[in-house]
């Protein structure tokens, strides 16, 4: 609900959020969808340090990477801590053969 409303601030009406994430539970990835058909991706972290290690890759890694890599919309840093990311052209990796190849190149 809260980030809901906290995504919707920042990038417009939303339309659907479907959920992405995988089954572990260390973090919950949701593809938002607006109303004007822009897509973007909020990841909610469980773990403070592993937000604070993605928020790190997302500020000084994915700059380097150009378009290979999603932009940081926006943090949300109290609990829960969230990041909002652009949508990137692409597939899922576990979709990809061979899988550990794909890893590598990530």
């Amino acid at each position: 609900g809260a980030l809901r409303a906290w995504a919707s601030a920042r990038l417009g009406p939303l339309g659907s959020a479907t959920f992405r994430g995988w089954p572990h539970g260390e973090s919950e990835v949701w593809e938002l969808l607006t109303t004007g058909g822009e897509r973007a991706f909020l990841k909610v972290h469980r773990r403070a340090r592993k937000f604070r290690q993605e928020r790190r890759a997302y500020l000084e890694w994915c700059p380097q990477l150009g378009g290979r890599c999603p932009h940081l919309l926006a943090l949300h840093e109290a609990e829960p801590r969230a990041l909002l990311l652009s949508s990137v052209p692409g597939v899922r990796v576990e979709t990809l053969a061979p899988l550990p190849a794909a890893h590598r190149q990530a």
